[in-house]
């Protein structure tokens, strides 16, 4: 690129699952969850990148669920060693 900087990562992600949950019954429901990723976000000086998920679940037994993570897509069990 002319201007010397990095190439933005821009790209998203499908999610999908479920979550049982359990009350304090023992008794088990399950909620499922689908959507997308936000864009990727650099993190670590542009050596990885991050996307950030806000979802909500269906509706089961009456109520859902929100939640909001972040994930690592890049070596999400670690096994790149670090910069020494």
């Amino acid at each position: 690129m002319a201007c010397g900087c990095k190439k933005r990562q821009k790209h998203v992600h499908e999610v999908l699952g479920s979550v049982k949950i359990y009350d304090e019954k023992g008794e088990c429901h399950n909620h499922r969850f689908a959507g997308m990723t936000g864009e990727a976000v650099s993190v670590r000086n542009g050596k990885s990148h991050i996307h950030y998920v806000y979802a909500k679940t269906e509706i089961s037994d009456g109520h859902r669920h929100e939640f909001q993570v972040a994930t690592l897509i890049e070596d999400p069990i670690g096994e790149i060693e670090e910069d020494k």
